[in-house]
């Protein structure tokens, strides 16, 4: 294979693509132009009509392309029908076995900062499908959620940044587990037998000083 002809026909289109579209201040980085790039070339060699660059999933691909910019951001709306989507999956996630105390003290968090966060996963046929992490950012165990490509377009912003380095969160979320106090009752003559006064007993007794203070 002669790589000398490609590079020769090949490298001044591109070259000279890539800076008409710095020119034109496109909003693009390596990632999304090496999917669009190889999405064209694929097309070519299968004889098919190149249908993945010529609809959204690509802008939204591109959206959340690129180092930190993985994060999605959504706005806590009643009206919202990804709020919606969101909220009912986070409710009904312990269904499928997540631990509902993560799940929903996440639900809390995103309802008291007005907005709520989740990592962008892939698209597909099925949508496109976001990672809700509810034990931190940090950590992978998340409910999947698929949410259409046009709310997705019209409701779902990039975050610019991960959450717990944003101060969103501790970035490893922990349960707290109450400890049980068990109050168990002692006599006082075993307590007065075993040398052990209580407080109540030595403020009773008008001539007693602490040894501290003898």
């Amino acid at each position: 294979m002669n790589y000398s002809a490609i590079i020769l026909e090949l490298k001044p289109v591109i070259d000279k693509a890539l800076q008409q579209l710095g020119e034109e201040k496109v909003d693009m980085n390596i990632t999304a132009v090496k999917k669009i790039t190889n999405s064209i070339i694929s097309d070519y060699f299968r004889g098919t009509d190149n249908a993945y660059v010529n609809n959204s999933l690509m802008d939204i691909n591109s959206k959340f392309s690129g180092r930190g910019r993985a994060w999605a951001k959504f706005a806590v709306d009643a009206e919202s029908k990804t709020w919606q989507l969101i909220e009912c999956s986070l409710l009904n996630a312990h269904l499928e076995g997540h631990d509902k105390y993560f799940t929903k003290n996440l639900l809390d968090l995103f309802q008291e900062q007005g907005f709520g966060w989740m990592r962008f996963g892939n698209t597909s046929k099925k949508g496109v499908l976001f990672h809700l992490r509810y034990k931190g950012s940090k950590l992978e165990e998340s409910v999947k959620v698929y949410i259409s490509k046009e709310l997705v377009l019209k409701s779902i912003v990039n975050l610019n940044g991960v959450p717990h380095k944003l101060n969103l969160e501790s970035g490893i979320f922990t349960k707290e587990e109450a400890k049980e106090i068990i109050d168990i009752p002692v006599d006082k003559k075993e307590l007065d037998g075993m040398g052990i006064f209580s407080l109540s007993d030595m403020l009773g007794e008008d001539d007693y000083v602490p040894e501290v203070f003898a």
